[in-house]
């Protein structure tokens, strides 16, 4: 049976992977919030507001890896404004960002991904893309906005907001420990995400609390979100004669 998401979005022309490991550029278009975002090439302002992180290049670890910082109030793609940053990881920054230009959406703010593009580093943002896009039918995972390579040398991914992860929430519950029954809820849904993965022929293989976050907005916050598909990896490959062939993956 397939599964379609509660809001009844409809997503199209989202990004998808080419044989180089490159995002391409895509319109996406959604019902709940409405949104029409087409990541192009940035002008040139845009590419040298990005400043380079000064970190070590001399290793082979993802620490070393330079990442895209934008300053507060900075445009990006000349559609969203920078807010705040609320993270980055070993290969790219999360900003918060708002819609700046004439669309009016119902929940202007966003979750913005971006990562430079380094010959001897895989892009991680091009196979979140992929998993994104064809995941928007389940409500287990955050809505994809916009994705694609706005320069030369630098990959966004735009996408709904989450909530506090899951690791957030217990560290802040009383006693650091949530109650049986709210366990086995949150279990339930985590599952439920995991199996939605699965039915599109991916592992995640970074399962842990801080990658499942409660939903952002008021509505949202009993739906957990599966977050960070950067270490995922195909485990279904399409047989010539039809159907598929299960292949034994490393974890």
């Amino acid at each position: 049976m397939t599964k379609t998401r509660s809001q009844n979005d409809e997503i199209t022309d989202l990004a998808t992977t080419s044989s180089g490991g490159t995002l391409e550029t895509t319109n996406t278009k959604a019902s709940t919030p409405t949104t029409s975002a087409t990541t192009s090439a940035a002008t040139s302002s845009t590419a040298t507001t990005a400043k380079t992180a000064t970190t070590d290049r001399s290793t082979s670890s993802s620490e070393s890896r330079k990442k895209p910082e934008y300053e507060i109030g900075t445009i990006i793609d000349g559609k969203w404004k920078v807010l705040s940053e609320l993270g980055r990881g070993g290969c790219g920054i999360v900003y918060c960002v708002e819609r700046c230009d004439d669309s009016n959406l119902e929940h202007p703010k966003a979750a913005l991904k971006a990562e430079y593009v380094l010959k001897h580093y895989t892009e991680t943002l091009a196979a979140e893309a992929n998993i994104l896009r064809k995941l928007q039918w389940s409500r287990h995972v955050c809505q994809l906005f916009a994705c694609g390579r706005i320069s030369n040398e630098i990959n966004i991914v735009c996408m709904s907001l989450a909530g506090p992860s899951l690791s957030y929430l217990r560290r802040h519950s009383p006693q650091q420990r949530m109650t049986f029954s709210t366990g086995l809820r949150i279990a339930f849904h985590c599952l439920n995400a995991i199996e939605d993965l699965h039915c599109i022929g991916f592992l995640h293989r970074d399962i842990k609390a801080s990658n499942f976050a409660i939903g952002y907005y008021a509505s949202e916050t009993r739906i957990i979100r599966i977050l960070d598909f950067g270490f995922a990896r195909s485990y279904v490959s399409t047989c010539i004669f039809g159907g598929y062939i299960f292949l034994v993956v490393h974890m």
